[in-house]
C-alpha cells in the first residue's frame, strides 16, 4: 500500500487548523467553567463550599440513621417527641449532617419512622422555639405538628422490617451521635447508629431558593418573566419588521439610507440615558397634554406594559431586518403586486415566510435580552407580585444569605437561556449567515 505524504502546504494548513481548534476549545472551557462552578456550588452545603482545596464534583451529603427500642406501651405522641428531639439535637450539633432518619422498633417490628432533612428541620425548630431556655419543652409540645410536616409514619400493628445490627467499626460521627442521644434523655433506648450517604438533600439549596421569599414562590417570577419576554419579542418583531420593510421597499433609496442612518444612530445612545425619559413617558402615557390641550393618559408604571412597550424600539432589529429584506428579489414582490396583492399581503404572504431565519435569530436574542433584563424592571415594577425573575433573584440573594442558595438561584435564572441557546443555536447561526449574504 503506497504511503501518502502530505505536502508542505497541507502540513501547514493542518497545523493552523489544529491551532484554531485548540483556541476554540480553550475559549469554550473558559466560558463554561464559571457556570459549572456555580452549578457545583449550588449542590454543596455552606461548609463544603469553603473547604480547601475546592472540589468541582460535590460529595454526597452525610446521613445518620438512629434506631431505637421503643419503651413498652409507648404511644405515638411519645415516639414523635423522641424522634423530634433526637433529630433536632443531632442536626444542631453537627451541621454537616444533612439528614437524620429515626426508626423505632418494638418486638422486632418497626412501629414509627421519621426522616428529617436539615433545611426543613431547621425551619421547624426555629418556628417551634419560643426561647432558648424552653427549647426542649417547646419541641415536645410541637412534636405532633412537626412530625406531620416531616411526614412521620406510625404503624400501630408494626411493620415487618428487621432492625440493623450495630456496626462493628466505631467512627467519630457515631460517637458524637451517641453523646447527643445520651444528653437528650429520651424515653426510648438507642439501639444502633448508622452513618451513610444520601442523594436526597443534595437539592436542598434549590428547595430553599424556591421558598426563600415566603408566600411568593420563585415560580411566580418565572411566569412573569415568561409572559413579559414572549410579549416583548412579539411586539418588537412586529414593529421592527414593518419599519424595516417600509425602509427597504417603500421609500426611495436616498430616503432609505437617511432613515437607516437614523436607526443606526439610535444604537449609539446608551440605554441608561433613556431611562428617565422612558420612565416619565410611561408615567403619563402617551402624554398629559397636546399643545396645551389636556389629553387622556394613563400611568403604566407597575404594569407589564412598562416592560413590553419600550422593547418595540430597536435600531439593531430594524437594521438586521432591512439587510434581509434588501436581499429579497424585487421581481417576486412586483409579481404579487401585479396579481392584485396589497402591500400588507406582500409583506405577510411573501416577505415574512422568506424571512424566517432573521425572525428566529431576533426572536431568540430578544427573548434572552428580556429574560436577563434587571435594571429596568427593578425601576418601574414595585409590586412584588409583578416582579420578573431577575428582580426576584436579586431580592432572594439579599434575604437568603447562604452562598449555596444564592448559587442555586443563579443557576435557575441562567438555565432557561442556556437551554434556549442549545436547542435553537442552528436558527441563530442560520439567521446570522443569511443576513450576511449579499444579493
Amino acid at each position: 500500500m503506497p504511503i501518502i505524504q502530505l505536502s508542505e502546504k497541507d502540513s501547514k494548513n493542518r497545523g493552523i487548523l489544529i491551532t484554531i481548534y485548540v483556541i476554540l476549545i480553550l475559549g469554550a472551557v473558559t466560558q463554561i467553567f464559571p457556570f459549572l462552578w456555580m452549578l457545583s456550588s449550588s449542590l454543596k452545603d455552606n461548609i463544603e463550599i469553603y473547604k480547601l482545596p475546592p472540589r468541582l464534583i460535590p460529595p454526597r451529603p452525610t446521613m445518620v440513621e438512629l434506631q431505637f427500642n421503643a419503651p413498652e406501651g409507648a404511644t405515638k405522641k411519645q415516639l414523635e417527641a423522641d424522634a423530634v428531639l433526637a433529630s433536632f439535637y443531632l442536626l444542631q450539633k453537627r451541621p454537616d449532617v444533612k439528614e437524620v432518619r429515626t426508626k423505632f422498633f418494638a418486638h422486632g417490628k418497626l412501629v414509627y419512622e421519621l426522616d428529617a432533612p436539615q433545611f426543613q428541620a431547621k425551619k421547624l425548630w426555629e418556628a417551634a422555639t419560643v426561647s432558648k431556655a424552653t427549647e426542649r419543652q417547646d419541641w415536645i409540645a410541637g412534636a405532633g405538628g412537626i412530625s406531620k410536616e416531616l411526614g412521620g409514619r406510625f404503624y400501630p400493628d408494626g411493620k415487618n422490617i428487621e432492625p440493623t445490627p450495630p456496626p462493628a467499626k466505631q467512627s467519630e460521627l457515631r460517637a458524637v451521635a451517641a453523646e447527643v442521644l445520651t444528653k437528650a434523655d429520651l424515653a426510648s433506648t438507642p439501639r444502633s447508629i448508622l452513618v451513610g450517604r444520601t442523594f436526597a438533600p443534595i437539592f436542598d439549596s434549590y428547595r430553599k431558593a424556591y421558598t426563600a421569599l415566603g408566600e411568593m414562590p420563585i415560580s411566580r417570577f418565572f411566569g412573569n418573566s415568561l409572559v413579559v419576554a414572549i410579549l416583548s419579542v412579539a411586539w418588537q418583531l412586529l414593529v421592527c419588521s414593518l419599519s424595516a420593510y417600509a425602509v427597504s421597499r417603500l421609500v426611495s433609496p436616498a430616503w432609505g439610507r437617511v432613515l437607516l442612518l437614523f436607526f443606526i444612530g439610535t444604537m449609539m445612545i446608551p440605554g441608561m440615558v433613556l431611562t428617565i425619559p422612558n420612565y416619565l413617558i410611561l408615567k403619563e402615557f402617551p402624554f398629559r397634554s397636546l399643545f396645551g390641550i389636556p389629553f387622556p393618559h394613563a400611568n403604566l408604571l407597575n404594569t407589564f406594559w412598562a416592560l413590553i412597550l419600550p422593547a418595540g424600539a430597536s435600531g439593531f432589529a430594524v437594521y438586521l431586518f432591512k439587510g434581509f429584506f434588501d436581499q429579497l428579489p424585487m421581481e417576486l414582490l412586483d409579481a404579487a403586486r401585479i396579481d392584485g396583492a396589497t402591500e400588507m399581503n406582500v409583506f405577510t404572504k411573501i416577505a415574512m415566510p422568506l424571512s424566517k431565519p432573521v425572525f428566529a435569530v431576533l426572536g431568540i436574542m430578544g427573548f434572552m435580552g428580556s429574560w436577563n433584563d434587571f435594571m429596568w424592571p427593578f425601576i418601574v415594577i414595585q409590586k412584588k407580585e409583578l416582579w420578573t425573575l431577575m428582580v426576584g433573584l436579586y431580592q432572594l440573594q439579599n434575604s437568603a444569605g447562604e452562598p449555596n442558595v444564592v448559587m442555586a438561584s443563579l443557576v435557575l435564572g441562567a438555565l432557561p437561556v442556556i437551554l434556549m441557546f442549545v436547542f435553537f443555536q442552528q436558527y441563530i447561526l442560520e439567521g446570522i449567515v443569511m443576513t450576511g449574504i449579499k444579493g
